[in-house]
């Protein structure tokens, strides 16, 4: 499947499986899942990065980079599912995405199940800008750095930066959590995100994810084993703006994760 024709799905239906090819699948071979995982995910990271020092609006391609990540789940034998893809579809302005950070995952596929429907970026810590071939595709994506040491300051910078883009059209993509955890601590979840949409009035999207298909590791967190007896889902809950000091509207963001995580683990 093609990304135009993925795309095409996500914008007429409200969700998304995986086709498992029954044929073959390099999952299948005893020991090289992982392996297979990891070698595409970091070529997919190269190519993108080669690409963009070539294109000016690099955003098209990077959901067409993203779907590749896709692909990879799907091609070592994972599964993908997606639903809430109308709550997408009905926006008319850009939104708030706020979401649980389960694995580096989500950070790799979001962009292409938002991008048919609208330009967005992230609010990332500063140190992703690091790594390579991931750093320049960040950058070249504009995304809103910071610190996670300094509260005050990573509050007046996403204000002013990610303010900006929303007032633009662009849509922001935040993960309150202090770190990735595979188990979801709504005391971690900070309130940035819902300071930002009540600041610029545009509605928030929650969106619960399920990405523990790619554990952390115990001494690299970002090369853990991948699993693919366990399905990738992602959920886009219905968009609602911040009406109140955002205490409520924040409570309804860890409701609806924390109610998507009980349903997906029982």
């Amino acid at each position: 499947m093609t990304y135009d024709q993925f795309k095409t799905i996500l914008q007429n239906q409200s969700s998304y499986e995986s086709i498992r090819n029954k044929r073959f699948s390099l999952g299948k071979i005893i020991g090289f899942t992982s392996l297979a995982f990891y070698i595409r995910i970091l070529l997919v990271n190269y190519l993108a990065c080669r690409k963009t020092r070539k294109i000016k609006n690099y955003f098209e391609e990077w959901g067409n980079d993203s779907y590749s990540h896709i692909k990879t789940v799907e091609a070592v034998g994972g599964k993908l599912y997606i639903e809430g893809l109308k709550n997408l579809a009905k926006l008319n302005t850009p939104a708030v995405f706020i979401g649980n950070h389960m694995s580096s995952l989500e950070s790799m596929i979001l962009p292409a199940m938002i991008l048919p429907f609208m330009e967005v970026t992230y609010v990332i810590k500063s140190s992703l800008l690091n790594y390579p071939t991931l750093g320049e595709i960040l950058k070249k994506v504009e995304a809103i750095t910071v610190s996670r040491t300094n509260p005050k300051d990573d509050l007046r910078k996403v204000f002013d930066q990610a303010g900006s883009m929303l007032k633009n059209g662009r849509s922001i993509i935040i993960f309150p959590q202090q770190t990735r955890s595979v188990s979801f601590d709504s005391k971690s979840f900070n309130s940035i995100g819902i300071k930002l949409a009540k600041r610029e009035g545009v509605p928030i999207i929650p969106v619960a994810i399920k990405s523990d298909f790619w554990s952390n590791g115990k001494i690299f967190k970002d090369f853990g084993m991948i699993d693919i007896s366990i399905p990738v889902r992602v959920s886009f809950g219905e968009a609602f703006y911040v009406n109140s000091n955002g205490k409520k509207e924040h409570e309804m963001v860890l409701d609806y994760i924390q109610s998507q995580l009980k349903k997906w683990t029982n």
